[in-house]
C-alpha cells in the first residue's frame, strides 16, 4: 500500500492501475517467500519434535539424521523446485494459489513439484 501511495501521482499516467497494483503485490508476495523459504524452519521445529517424543536415544539420533538430510535434498533444489516443493508439503497450499504466489501457470507447479520429487527420491534411492 505505501508503494502504491508513492506511485499515486504516476497512477494517472499508467494505462491500466490495476494490473500495476497487481503486478507490484505479486513482486512483493515473491519476495517475502524468497526470503521466508530460505530459512526453511520446519526442520528445527521437527528437531524438537523429535526430542520430545522420542525418549530412545538412537531413535531420536536417526531421526535427527534424517530430518539433517531431507534438509540438505531441499536446499540443493533449483530455488523454484525449493519453492513450489515447500509451499505444498510443508505449508500445505494447493497448486493455484502457489501458481499465484509465484506467478506461474498452475501445470508449472505439477511440473516443478514432480521434479523436486522425483530429485528426493532418487537421493534417497541412492542413501539406502
Amino acid at each position: 500500500m505505501i508503494r502504491l501511495w508513492q506511485l499515486l501521482a504516476a497512477l494517472e499516467r499508467v494505462e491500466s492501475p490495476e494490473a500495476l497494483t497487481a503486478t507490484i503485490a505479486r513482486r512483493l508476495a515473491l519476495n517475502a517467500c524468497r526470503r521466508q523459504s530460505s530459512r526453511l524452519p520446519l526442520a528445527d521445529a521437527l528437531r524438537q519434535l523429535a526430542a520430545s517424543v522420542y525418549a530412545q536415544p538412537d531413535v531420536s539420533l536417526q531421526h535427527h539424521e534424517n530430518l539433517e538430510w531431507l534438509d540438505s535434498q531441499m536446499r540443493r533444489l533449483p530455488s523454484v523446485q525449493q519453492q513450489v516443493f515447500y509451499m505444498r508439503q510443508v505449508e500445505h497450499r494447493s497448486h493455484d494459489e502457489i501458481a499465484r504466489i509465484v506467478g506461474i501457470a498452475p501445470k508449472s507447479v505439477s511440473t516443478l513439484l514432480a521434479r523436486a520429487r522425483k530429485a528426493i527420491y532418487e537421493e534417497l534411492d541412492k542413501r539406502r
